[in-house]
């Protein structure tokens, strides 16, 4: 992780942390000095930091993934039903020279977000549990504005957030099951087996 070290900003101000792309990055914008990194990539390293304090107690690997958490958290906004919007990154990664305003998250990258959100939770870290209901109710915005069967099945790996709500349990599980054994994704298999006990009874939420 040392590695990404010179791509590692930090607001001593805001308190938040955040990747960015280095000027000449294909994966950035090429009129930037340096761009933003988008959330789910970011977040995917604050996980690893997390696990990399888990088995260390460095508490500087705890303080990146503290600082990450806090970036997504304040870039986080409520809905009218009390549900999370959130953009893919906090940038446009539009090639025209009056690039539009970032595109809100998409049905595939938000699942990486909302993992993490639900690990720094586990870990005590920014957010709680109760911070999670908001991300239950995206879920169900989610759920219901996809048309691709695809996107649904990638609905699957939201099966996380069931330690904040056996509803997404008593959601995902049902087709998980009955989904082809080549569309299901492992990893949401396994988490629902970690939920099944607690969330299998209709009267636990």
């Amino acid at each position: 992780m040392r590695e990404f070290d010179e791509d590692w900003r930090y607001d001593t101000a805001t308190r938040e942390g955040s990747y960015v792309f280095s000027k000449g990055n294909p994966l950035g914008r090429p009129s930037a000095k340096e761009t933003p990194v988008p959330f789910n990539m970011e977040l995917a390293a604050g996980r690893v930091f997390i696990s990399l304090y888990n088995v260390t107690s460095d508490g500087s690997y705890r303080e990146k993934a503290r600082a990450l958490a806090q970036h997504f958290k304040d870039n986080l906004h409520l809905d009218p039903s009390g549900g999370y919007l959130w953009n893919y990154s906090t940038v446009s990664y539009s090639r025209s020279t009056i690039p539009p305003p970032p595109a809100a998250e998409d049905v595939g990258h938000s699942q990486t977000d909302v993992d993490f959100a639900v690990l720094a939770a586990q870990n005590g870290i920014v957010f709680t549990r109760s911070d999670l209901q908001p991300f239950v109710k995206s879920y169900f915005r989610f759920a219901a504005s996809v048309q691709k069967v695809d996107d649904r099945v990638l609905l699957d790996l939201w099966m996380p957030l069931s330690w904040g709500s056996c509803t997404i349990f008593q959601a995902i599980y049902p087709p998980l099951i009955s989904e082809p054994l080549q569309k299901v994704f492992l990893n949401a298999l396994s988490e629902a087996a970690l939920y099944a006990d607690k969330c299998s009874s209709k009267t636990n939420q």
